[in-house]
């Protein structure tokens, strides 16, 4: 009977004639809109009619306790809220603004200066500066002061991740939410965590505002500044990344329609799917390929200049989880150039002999290196086991097949090396949280482009030269047929599964539950009832943010595959570009209706990943040269009687010349565009005059 009561308090009757003040989840999202941003902690509180444990009932409140006046004891404003089914508690963590002036000038946090009389270049904010009216007002309307919903966040989440002052050797050490929100170790496996939850809480007002006009607008471009002020620099400049990347891929698109036309024409005399056109279409990707890393990194210098973040990198803290490490010395070590005690310090150590973070960095690569073997052995035994399906003038089958077990095969290890890349990556343990994001984006790039391009490099440029393999020789010698069949099929299994995965599926499976006639939705709406949720309960469940690294990590790849293997499948640009056109704007939905708001980032650049495009762009010289010469026979076309000695000759020319011509992109665009740096310098000036004028020093090296 208890347990029917309490259902029936987490709905009330729909009534069209009732006042909807009544309705206090509409009441509570009304107050969550109004009041200052917040962060959200939640507890599970157990059923005190159900749990016969009065120790485990003690247990988890004094554990509440503790983080509680934690909480307040760091001058936090904490309010305890309580879902209609008693089950949950929710904190609402936020500081006041004596609070949060306090720490923007103890850190030094940079707010922009008005634009129209001080030139709006990002300034160390101080109360003086403040009083003075100097500063701009903030975009989100979240405050009087000039700091927006997002650096109040941030200024309380370090707040909660930090020591009282007069904290005793008893403190226990500041709160770590993500290790509070894991099973403690040694405990029993139905031993609970001790939060369930803690993220930034959305801010009603903004979000609404950037969900009308951001996912829906197709026509219009994105409204990348107020991406930056509701989300930061990293995601805006994810963002930024993939409108660029759609922009170049107008390029490869009609290029590739344009070629697969000739190839329709061409087909019906020739029976092949090679003409003269494809060592043009090889010579455009190239070039294309080499100016995608160039004019990126061209923006990307232009938003660093707009958004001052040049100095990030070096103004960057050390990350709770590396203070935290059992690994890190505290105050242990004594720096040999400063002979000053370090209050946290790892050692970075050698890799012969085997020490230190380089030893640990070397059992990283090992592995990877081990799995990138099991993963071309598995491509080869794959291509192994689908040869005999194929025959000479006939591979379309067998090609699709080998394509489809590349996909599988490519999926299943990726999700295998997620969580051997976060294990590794503890272990290792960097110091920043740039270093460690450098550092997984080089090893997730090695495996994920081994992985994805392996098999047909192997098809392309091995199966025909093994001696001792004679049954891995492709039909008739001629690999391109197979080459262009695997291709195609990768491409679409890929894209396939990538629009199943992301689009497909999480809609059938809402769908379905919205029209289960045994589950809660129906029942519901048969008994015309409706749910009665607050704002910090509907946000717990929702889906936990992505890292944006992951989100490069698809693109990335992908512009691999088109600038090394669009040859074999010119139209993959164009359904890369219309998968892409709907997946933006889709992932922009998603980020502000059904994901928790993500934690503040900084970046400066996207990292290694630039470095990944420079080197994809390298191999898309080298590859395009080999597949027109050696896989395929565009060169022939212009040089019927040449020899195999003549063609490998061919081949070298054509690869320098491609080379010598990404040499020439890579020299003539700069990467730091000059209308960019002498705005920059402008507002520069016009602060420090502004700074000088009022007698206030800017100290750039408290900025965290």
């Amino acid at each position: 009977m208890r347990r029917a009561a309490k259902i029936a308090a987490r709905y009330k009757p729909k009534d069209e004639e009732e006042d909807v003040e009544d309705d206090d989840g509409e009441a509570a999202a009304m107050m969550c809109m109004a009041g200052p941003p917040s962060l959200c902690m939640a507890f599970k509180l157990p059923d005190e009619d159900e749990c016969i444990d009065e120790e485990y009932i003690t247990k988890k409140k004094e554990q509440r306790e503790r983080i509680i006046g934690k909480l307040r004891n760091l001058s936090l404003n904490v309010e305890q809220v309580i879902n209609r089914d008693r089950n949950k508690l929710f904190l609402n963590i936020s500081a006041d603004d004596s609070i949060l002036k306090e720490q923007a000038q103890e850190r030094g946090i940079r707010i922009p200066l008005q634009e129209e009389k001080y030139g709006g270049a990002m300034c160390m904010y101080s109360d003086d500066l403040n009083e003075l009216e100097v500063f701009a007002e903030n975009l989100d309307g979240s405050s009087e002061l000039p700091f927006t919903s997002l650096i109040q966040l941030e200024i309380t989440d370090r707040l909660v991740r930090s020591n009282p002052y007069d904290a005793g050797d008893d403190a226990g050490g500041p709160i770590d939410p993500e290790r509070l929100m894991e099973t403690p170790e040694g405990e029993d496996e139905d031993e609970e965590p001790e939060i369930i939850g803690y993220f930034y809480m959305h801010y009603e007002r903004d979000r609404q505002k950037l969900y009308v006009d951001w996912p829906f607008m197709w026509k219009s471009p994105q409204p990348l500044e107020r991406v930056r002020v509701y989300f930061g620099e990293k995601v805006a400049l994810f963002f930024t990344f993939y409108g660029f990347y759609m922009t170049m891929l107008w390029l490869p698109a009609l290029w590739g329609l344009l070629l697969f036309s000739t190839q329709l024409a061409s087909h019906s005399e020739t029976q092949s799917w090679e003409n003269p056109y494809m060592l043009v279409y090889a010579v455009c990707m190239s070039i294309w390929a080499s100016l995608v890393p160039q004019l990126w990194k061209r923006l990307e210098g232009t938003r660093r200049y707009e958004w001052d973040t040049l100095d990030f990198e070096e103004q960057e803290t050390d990350t709770l989880a590396f203070k935290l490490h059992p690994e890190t010395l505290k105050k242990k070590h004594v720096d040999e150039c400063t002979d000053v005690m370090d209050e946290f310090y790892f050692d970075e150590g050698s890799l012969l002999p085997p020490r230190g973070r380089k030893a640990r960095v070397l059992v990283s690569i090992l592995y990877i290196m081990g799995l990138c073997v099991v993963s071309g052995c598995i491509s080869i035994n794959i291509y192994a086991l689908c040869q005999p399906l194929m025959s000479q003038g006939d591979t379309t089958f067998g090609a699709s097949i080998v394509g489809f077990l590349f996909t599988v095969q490519s999926e299943a290890l990726s999700v295998f090396f997620r969580y051997l890349l976060d294990a590794r990556m503890h272990v290792e343990n960097w110091r920043t949280e740039t270093q460690q994001e450098d550092a997984m984006i080089m090893r997730s790039a090695v495996f994920k482009l081994f992985t994805a391009y392996f098999g047909i490099f192997f098809i392309a440029f091995a199966a025909n030269r093994i001696p001792w393999a004679p049954h891995l020789r492709c039909p008739g010698w001629q690999c391109m047929p197979v080459v262009q069949g695997t291709f195609s099929s990768m491409m679409v299994f890929s894209l396939t599964y990538r629009l199943l995965k992301d689009k497909v599926v999480p809609a059938v499976v809402k769908w379905a539950r919205k029209n289960n006639p045994f589950g809660n939705e129906a029942l519901k709406k048969k008994a015309n009832l409706k749910v009665v949720q607050l704002p910090m309960e509907a946000q717990l469940d929702m889906q936990k943010p992505r890292e944006i690294v992951q989100f490069y990590e698809e693109i990335v790849v992908q512009f691999g595959y088109i600038g090394m293997f669009g040859f074999c499948f010119p139209l993959v640009g164009f359904l890369a570009l219309g998968m892409h056109f709907i997946n933006l704007r889709a992932v922009a939905g998603t980020l502000l209706h059904t994901t928790q708001r993500p934690p503040y980032k900084c970046a400066s650049d996207i990292g290694a990943w630039q470095d990944v495009l420079n080197i994809i762009a390298l191999m898309t010289v080298v590859t395009n040269a080999g597949l027109c010469g050696l896989t395929g026979h565009a060169i022939y076309f212009y040089k019927p009687d040449l020899s195999y000695v003549d063609r490998l000759w061919m081949v070298a020319i054509l690869e320098h010349v491609m080379l010598l011509i990404k040499i020439l992109v890579d020299t003539c665009i700069s990467p730091e565009p000059d209308s960019a740096v002498d705005v920059y310098l402008v507002k520069q000036n016009k602060k420090i005059a502004l700074l000088d004028e009022h007698g206030i020093a800017e100290d750039l090296a408290k900025t965290a």
